[in-house]
């Protein structure tokens, strides 16, 4: 945004855009207010030749009293329930509400919270924010990035200055909407990933036995999937990894995990091979006794998805109609296969096989026996990369819920790294991430830009 010119001698520079100094409007920075013109000339030729106050009364970059804030009171006040009704509803929409995220997300959202609060402005941010998505509200739209500009504040003053002061498990949920908030609108490149550390940190500051009570432990189980994602894109260990956490993650007594909490308690020692992959085409790991228990590391893990694969991909024949994977089980297939790929280049490094034919039962997915019959690294990974896509075409749908379409943007992003190059899938992958789950559901975190999704671009953290 250009400085504007001075007004007269003596006078300051200000940093509206050109659109919000030439109406003398207040202007909001964080995003321009440029897209926004015509619609402003079609609500004044709406409001005809009225007086300035009533032909700003439908504008929503004008701020309303004497406050330089936003506030959602000066909307009618049905305006914040709406967002949320509109949220929840697709939040539970064919998903187990039972489900971790999903339940905390629930009651965090549903709950009444005191007005002006942390938590309030990060739930008005995110509800209102997908609200704006999925209908043409520029109220929304602008109470959204308002709630947002003022939750982030608070969330950096209180991570910064008070982070044992405050209820954690209340500040981690205000983060986490923020976090949906940056999968729905990207103000930047990775800013998603900047909450992700977040919430990692503040949970691993608190230290295993904190996570020993029933609520604590409910909030660490949702979060896995955050904590895991957040070291693998940093390519260092997970702490989900060491043994006195896996103590509190693994299933207690009769618990009973469904097939996507199983492999995300399986992904937790992923980043930490990432890492000694890096290291190991770096040549950091030359030592012959590091290779050999990387090698072991490598192939136990191996072993532990072909263990989930027996377990938990249910029995379809050749005559079945492929659909009949549910929503819940097409994720953690993706999810799994995803975690394949990301080992691949490992086990080709260190000469172990990545996917013999001997490893696969009639459980195995199409791709998979594919993939296992197919020659040429590159074409395996394209075949197994197709899988994941063929699966995600299936399962998103106009009605799929929202968790329900995040838990696919990791697994079709390492997908798209690894098909090949002006192949059907490729197009056929980046409508998908661009038209169907950023323009129809409004997740624009997996738009494409420049050639790589926009959310992953390289970037400085």
């Amino acid at each position: 945004m250009e400085l504007g010119p001075l007004r007269q001698a003596g006078g300051r520079r200000t940093r509206k855009c050109d659109t919000c100094r030439e109406r003398k409007v207040k202007c909001v920075v964080i995003i321009s207010c440029q897209p926004r013109r015509g619609h402003s000339r079609q609500l004044a030729d709406m409001k005809g030749s009225g007086t300035p106050q009533e032909r700003n009364s439908c504008n929503p970059l004008v701020p309303v009293g004497p406050h330089t804030e936003f506030s959602i009171h000066r909307f009618p006040i049905d305006w914040a329930a709406n967002f949320k009704e509109h949220f929840l509803l697709r939040l539970c929409s064919n998903m187990c509400s039972s489900q971790g995220m999903i339940r905390l997300l629930s009651g965090i959202i549903d709950k009444d919270v005191p007005d002006g609060s942390l938590q309030h402005s990060c739930i008005n941010a995110l509800t209102a924010g997908y609200y704006s998505t999925r209908a043409s509200g520029y109220h929304a739209r602008d109470e959204g990035i308002c709630s947002y500009s003022k939750a982030l504040r608070g969330v950096r003053y209180a991570v910064a200055l008070h982070p044992r002061q405050l209820e954690t498990s209340t500040l981690i949920m205000s983060i986490m909407c923020l976090c949906l908030y940056e999968n729905i609108l990207v103000t930047e490149p990775r800013s998603w990933a900047q909450h992700y550390v977040a919430i990692s940190h503040l949970i691993e500051m608190q230290g295993p036995d904190h996570y020993q009570t029933r609520r604590n432990r409910d909030i660490l189980m949702a979060f896995r999937y955050t904590i895991i994602v957040c070291a693998g894109t940093h390519r260092h260990p997970c702490f989900l990894a060491e043994e006195r956490w896996k103590a509190v993650i693994k299933p207690l007594g009769a618990e009973q995990y469904d097939e996507f909490d199983s492999v995300l308690n399986i992904a937790v020692d992923i980043p930490g091979l990432l890492c000694d992959l890096d290291a190991l085409k770096v040549g950091v790991l030359s030592d012959e006794v590091e290779r050999h228990t990387l090698a072991l590391r490598t192939e136990e893990m191996l072993r532990t998805l072909q263990g989930w694969r027996e377990a938990s991909i249910p029995f379809v024949s050749a005559n079945d109609n492929p659909q009949t994977y549910s929503l819940q089980t097409a994720a953690a297939i993706t999810f799994h296969h995803m975690l394949l790929l990301l080992v691949e280049e490992l086990c080709y490094l260190l000469g172990i096989p990545w996917l013999p034919p001997a490893s696969l039962s009639s459980r195995a997915t199409p791709g998979l026996i594919s993939a296992s019959a197919t020659s040429g690294r590159k074409e395996r990974r394209h075949v197994l990369g197709s899988e994941i896509l063929r699966l995600a075409k299936l399962s998103i749908r106009s009605d799929t819920a929202i968790y329900g379409v995040l838990t696919f943007i990791m697994s079709l992003h390492v997908a798209h790294d690894n098909l090949i190059q002006a192949s059907p899938e490729m197009a056929a992958i980046e409508h998908l991430m661009n038209t169907v789950i950023a323009e129809q559901h409004g997740f624009y975190m997996a738009q494409q830009h420049s050639g790589m999704y926009k959310a992953f671009e390289d970037v400085s953290l």
